[in-house]
């Protein structure tokens, strides 16, 4: 680099015009020797370097050096007489005209030689002066791409970091709503709290005037008592089978009158539906079941029971317990009026599609309002576990969003999540990272409060479900005792 820019630095290579050879300017001499060959005038403002620049004269010429010149050579004022001190001789003039030539040709040779290399030198670097030209324009091209690229980063922080206050606007509004809520349902907690101890010290206060009246009237009662129930010996309970079953298996008893009574209430059902089906399906005595005056046929109470008890005998489930027979004797008599009425009625004339359209629409209904009680039910069962699960959520060992955003702020183990937080600044941390860790709490929210709401419906139905079988063996277990 030092060897290049001393050549930049060089008048040659700073001339605005590159230089030119120098032509032979022929030219007479007009002292002595006027006939002598024509000489080669140096032009001293064209040399650059030396004084000298390559002259190239054509073989036979022979070249002298002007008077006037600049360019002085050893012997030169000697050959042309101008120096003084030197012999009159006229033998010494031509071998100091042939030094001088020669010398001047040995300069001009070597004068050729470094213009030559001078040239070599000039085109390098030019073609190197090129090359930088080119990389600093490359590197100029790269440099505006890095500003345009850096620009469009700029936007996409900026929008990035827009997106995440908004976000976080958000996260904090949706904080505040949930504590309180949560501050709502403790007040609502510590108000059932309050009102089930005030109910139970009013029942705990009852319960001693009940017991204090109890004694009163015994007190008040008097002295001689008489057994009204007798009671029977131990070898009389022991003989009787009933007794004896049911003080053995209590709750397989239970369970056996609960399906014999579920069996006789499928068949007497089944019933009813096959003699509706004939009694509508049958006009003017054709159909199944009629007599010759278009009429039932009458069937005895004897009769349905036999053949009720028949089919019950071929399930495999016997029957005892006389309320179990005067049940179903109650339902047969209730059977019996409904077919004399539903007699009369196919007497006058009735449209049965009429009826039939008219049963659909009951039907459909009476479904429309039981799935909107079941419903109604439902939404009202799973607004409370809503409540439940979203006090469960606020509780600070629940909340899995509390590691992510109070990380590296010196949190304390059970401090609760609505306290109020120091807003997180976009530059804290990655923008991308958080907006994930605040899908992930999120999704997983949903998805905790899906299962949730899955479990509550179906706890809720199985509660419903049991609520039903307990109803029914309620009604039951009074039937049997009836």
């Amino acid at each position: 680099m030092d060897g290049t820019r001393s050549f930049l630095q060089d008048p040659y290579f700073r001339s605005s015009t590159p230089p030119q050879p120098i032509q032979p300017q022929r030219q007479y001499s007009k002292g002595r020797g006027e006939h002598t060959p024509s000489h080669m005038v140096l032009d001293t403002e064209r040399t650059h370097l030396t004084g000298l620049s390559s002259l190239e004269s054509p073989p036979g010429d022979s070249i002298s050096l002007v008077a006037g010149s600049t360019a002085r050579f050893p012997g030169f004022e000697e050959a042309m007489g101008q120096k003084t001190g030197y012999g009159e001789d006229e033998g010494d003039h031509p071998m100091m005209t042939t030094n001088t030539i020669m010398s001047d040709r040995e300069n001009r040779q070597r004068d050729t030689e470094y213009r030559e290399d001078l040239e070599e030198r000039y085109v390098r670097v030019q073609a190197e002066n090129e090359t930088l030209q080119e990389a600093i324009d490359r590197y100029r091209s790269s440099v505006e791409q890095a500003e345009r690229d850096a620009d469009n980063y700029k936007g996409r922080w900026q929008v990035s970091e827009s997106n995440y206050r908004g976000e976080a606007e958000r996260h904090k509004a949706t904080r505040e709503e949930l504590r309180a809520v949560k501050l709502h349902l403790q007040q609502g907690r510590s108000q059932y709290t309050h009102e089930l101890r005030k109910r139970e010290l009013e029942y705990g206060r009852l319960k001693d005037r009940l017991q204090k009246a109890m004694q009163d009237k015994y007190k008040a009662g008097k002295l001689g008592m008489k057994a009204l129930n007798v009671i029977f010996g131990l070898w009389l309970i022991r003989r009787s089978p009933i007794i004896r079953m049911s003080l053995s298996r209590p709750g397989g008893k239970e369970e056996q009158l609960v399906g014999d009574n579920e069996s006789l209430r499928r068949t007497i059902h089944l019933v009813i539906r096959e003699m509706e089906s004939l009694l509508l399906g049958s006009k003017g005595g054709d159909g199944l079941g009629m007599g010759e005056g278009g009429r039932v046929d009458e069937v005895s109470e004897e009769e349905v029971m036999m053949g009720t008890a028949a089919g019950v005998r071929g399930e495999g489930r016997a029957r005892e317990g006389k309320g179990t027979h005067e049940e179903v004797a109650q339902l047969i008599r209730d059977i019996h009026t409904q077919y004399e009425h539903l007699m009369l009625q196919a007497q006058a004339p009735a449209d049965a599609e009429i009826l039939e359209m008219k049963e659909e629409a009951l039907a459909t209904r009476e479904a429309e309002i039981d799935l909107l009680q079941r419903q109604s039910e439902e939404y009202k069962y799973v607004i409370e576990e809503q409540g439940k699960l979203i006090e469960m959520t606020l509780a600070p060992d629940f909340i899995q969003g509390k590691v992510a955003i109070g990380e590296g702020r010196g949190r304390k183990e059970g401090e609760d999540l609505t306290m109020e937080d120091e807003p997180v600044s976009p530059t804290s941390g990655p923008i991308q990272d958080a907006q994930i860790r605040l899908s992930k709490q999120r999704a997983d929210l949903v998805e905790e409060r899906k299962r949730f709401t899955d479990a509550t419906i179906q706890i809720r139905r199985e509660q419903e479900a049991f609520a039903r079988e307990k109803a029914q063996f309620e009604e039951e277990r009074r039937s049997v005792e009836t």
